[in-house]
């Protein structure tokens, strides 16, 4: 399985983990949707109802619902590490 991610750290579509990807939303899925995206967020909604996270991120923001808390993405920036002083 050859998983990728977005320049945010969100999981790309994959194949084996997201099964549903372009089938329509059932009643089922958008009411679970409502009732848990704030709780578990896009990310473990994705592997719950197994669709892209951007396919999540996008209906939930169509309907409405948000994120409770402070989840704000930060953009992932390439780290370095500084060289130790004194040695």
């Amino acid at each position: 399985m050859n998983v990728t991610y977005d320049e945010y750290g969100r999981m790309n579509y994959c194949p084996e983990l997201h099964t549903k990807r372009g089938e329509p939303w059932t009643q089922e899925d958008l009411d679970y949707l409502k009732e848990w995206y704030s709780v578990i967020g896009p990310e473990e909604m994705s592997f719950a109802l197994e669709r892209p996270v951007k396919a999540i991120m996008t209906r939930a923001s169509s309907m409405g619902i948000k994120v409770v808390g402070n989840n704000k993405r930060l953009k992932k920036e390439p780290t370095s590490v500084a060289p130790e002083e004194g040695h």
